[in-house]
């Protein structure tokens, strides 16, 4: 329901120099104990059956592998992340679980104040019933939504508030999940209006190369703030890279410049061959695109008798080999 959720602790995802508690009892657990989570009362008393949990992750009696996986998930965490008990007094615990049978379970899991994010129910509820390809590990893809759910700032006024910027490499690193299945998560969490994605643009790197920026990532409902951030951060962005790229460009085009030049001193211009002048077009409209991305205005690029291939338009169309032919020796 909406507004809904439940606390987990930040160790799930980060513990200092320990395991973090991800890494202890893998991604299955986590998404279970978050399951449990919302039936948790104020007796601290976690109410729950197989049968529920499989009615959410959308498991039937029938799928014995999965039932028998959703029993072992529980047995494991049992005694470790939580205490399964038989009654509401917590005297009788188990060692086995039955499909029909309800359960009480205590958390054994401390969250440290403050130190603690939220999950909310429509976010899970809405992935998995949102899920139709089979294929999908939904384990995996809970996982992760709740990993950028808990990199997201609460605290208005700071930068990441209700947004977060973890890379490709860096999400998988953390979520054990390979990057190939993290973008096609992405797309999935898009697609479900579950989390919204937008990109800065280009940003310069420690080697003064170019390099795209990382991701920001919002809640779907909180697109509106995810836009006004990637905005900011989109003009800080530009103004490093609109020097930085002209500078770069400028470099490129001397250079090609350069090669036009050594190109011709090898050849007869005035006699070239219809493969040499194709050649020679490829060399000068690579620098022509080189210098147009630099001024952005074709009046400002003086290529009146500069290229002996080019035309003098606004995209520097092809001039006919047969065109060369009959009026080289006329312009040279």
């Amino acid at each position: 329901m909406e507004g809904y959720f439940v606390n987990l602790s930040n160790e799930w995802f980060k513990n200092g120099d320990n395991e973090s508690l991800l890494q202890k009892y893998g991604s299955d657990s986590m998404v279970i104990y978050t399951l449990l989570l919302r039936n948790l009362t104020y007796r601290n008393n976690i109410i729950f059956s197989l049968n529920e949990l499989g009615d959410k992750l959308n498991i039937k009696q029938n799928n014995t592998r999965m039932v028998n996986k959703l029993k072992g998930i529980l047995l494991k965490m049992n005694n470790q992340i939580i205490e399964v008990y038989q009654d509401s007094n917590f005297l009788n615990k188990v060692n086995s679980i039955e499909y029909n049978k309800i359960y009480h379970s205590k958390i054994l899991i401390d969250i440290p104040k403050e130190q603690y994010f939220q999950i909310f129910d429509e976010d899970i509820d809405k992935l998995l019933e949102g899920i139709k390809n089979k294929n999908i590990n939904k384990f995996e893809i809970v996982t992760y939504l709740i990993f950028l759910l808990s990199c997201m700032g609460s605290k208005e006024g700071e930068e990441n508030y209700k947004v977060c910027y973890p890379s490709i490499e860096y999400s998988s690193k953390i979520c054990s999940i390979n990057e190939k299945s993290i973008i096609r998560y992405n797309g999935i969490l898009e697609e479900l209006k579950i989390i919204a994605i937008d990109n800065a643009g280009i940003n310069r790197d420690a080697d003064n190369g170019f390099k795209n920026t990382n991701n920001t990532y919002s809640r779907y409902i909180d697109k509106d703030i995810l836009n006004k951030s990637v905005e900011e951060h989109r003009k800080n962005v530009q103004i490093a890279v609109d020097y930085n790229t002209k500078k770069t460009l400028q470099n490129k085009s001397r250079g090609k410049a350069k090669e036009i030049s050594m190109w011709k001193n090898k050849h007869d211009i005035y006699n070239l061959t219809e493969s040499e002048y194709n050649e020679l077009y490829l060399l000068e409209k690579e620098h022509y695109q080189i210098r147009m991305n630099i001024v952005h205005d074709a009046k400002k690029i003086h290529i009146n008798g500069g290229y002996l291939t080019l035309y003098p338009t606004k995209n520097g169309e092809k001039k006919s080999y047969a065109n060369y032919k009959l009026y080289t020796k006329k312009s040279y």
